[in-house]
């Protein structure tokens, strides 16, 4: 496949296309995403950085609005998942959706959630929270013990 991205310009751009066709409702939910991200693209190239942004985060948002967990569909082992409530990488919300899905399969899963914490745990005492899950669930998983052995 060949790529033909370049830098656009105040005078050669595609901005009014992108925006007739994102107007025009003929797009599915994957093409406004790409559209959108496109546009955002071209109006950061020729400086419209307040509109540029406006648009990175609407396809940001359109995005995640629409993202479903079809992974969640192949997850047939039990899962832990840690997550910093803070956390500006991984928003809690995917995490909530991710667990949700993997629960409507009737598969285990443990959520921790560390309402003081973001990406990375920094207090000591969630770092060991933390680890003590990891124990719990790889010897009740791996090992087969129960949780109070």
């Amino acid at each position: 496949m060949r790529s033909d991205l370049r830098i656009q310009t105040p005078e050669d751009n595609h901005i009014e296309v992108l925006k007739s066709l994102i107007a025009s409702g003929d797009l599915s939910v994957h093409g406004m995403v790409k559209a959108s991200y496109a546009l955002a693209k071209e109006l950061d190239d020729i400086g419209a950085y307040d509109l540029a942004f406006k648009n990175y985060r609407k396809s940001a948002q359109l995005r995640r609005q629409h993202l479903k967990y079809d992974i969640a569909d192949n997850i047939i082992r039990p899962t832990l998942v840690i997550q910093g409530a803070n956390d500006p990488r991984v928003l809690q919300v995917e995490s909530d959706e991710l667990v949700a899905a993997i629960q409507a399969n009737e598969v285990p899963v443990e959520y921790v959630v560390f309402p003081d914490e973001g990406h990375g745990f920094r207090k000591r005492v969630n770092q060991v929270t933390a680890s003590e899950a990891y124990v719990r669930f790889l010897n009740t998983y791996l090992r087969g013990e129960s949780p109070g052995e």
